[in-house]
């Protein structure tokens, strides 16, 4: 299967990293309305992107921001992870949680959202968990190292960054929610 999408001038993760343009608040609250739209309707019908990062958000000219790279999509149940990673990013202008290796990558994100609970690896499908579990006990420090965001923006990145899939919400609750209307 093909897609065909209009041509797109950029993509978010060149607007963001450019040294020459920092995003505004208000540009940044337009972009995360318009991901947070497509992945609601995306969600809607048990679609889960599967990729969401900055390199895959494509902006043209207008201002108009779509999903792009649907080759990881599939049918789940949906989680937020991914627009905490782009939402910071977006505000940070570099990458959040580069690891060069699958447990490198997991420790930096135990490093900045805590610790997995207990249950977390009981509950866990991941083959050879005990691999991954952080050799010591993190303690969330996202409100520390994200101080320099509004306040509406840092809840709604502290809710997509939880390591709890249950608390990460929905595009819909997201889109609803008064930290939306405060940072979106």
């Amino acid at each position: 299967m093909y897609l065909v999408f209009e041509y797109m001038e950029h993509y978010l993760a060149g607007l963001s990293s450019c040294l020459d343009l920092k995003l505004t608040n208000p540009q940044i609250k337009c972009y995360m309305h318009q991901l947070l739209s497509e992945l609601e309707h995306c969600h809607s019908h048990n679609i889960i992107h599967g990729d969401i990062e900055c390199a895959n958000l494509l902006v043209n000219n207008e201002g108009i921001l779509e999903v792009s790279d649907f080759g990881l999509a599939n049918t789940w149940n949906p989680d937020l992870w991914s627009v905490g990673c782009v939402l910071a990013e977006l505000f940070l202008g570099k990458h959040l949680l580069q690891g060069r290796t699958k447990v490198e990558q997991l420790h930096k994100i135990f490093k900045l959202c805590g610790s997995p609970p207990d249950e977390f690896w009981r509950n866990s499908d991941l083959p050879h968990a005990t691999v991954f579990k952080p050799q010591r006990f993190y303690v969330n420090c996202i409100k520390e190292t994200f101080e320099c965001l509004p306040d509406g923006a840092l809840r709604l990145l502290e809710t997509f960054l939880s390591l709890v899939p249950n608390n990460c919400g929905s595009a819909s609750s997201a889109l609803s929610s008064e930290d939306s209307v405060v940072c979106m």
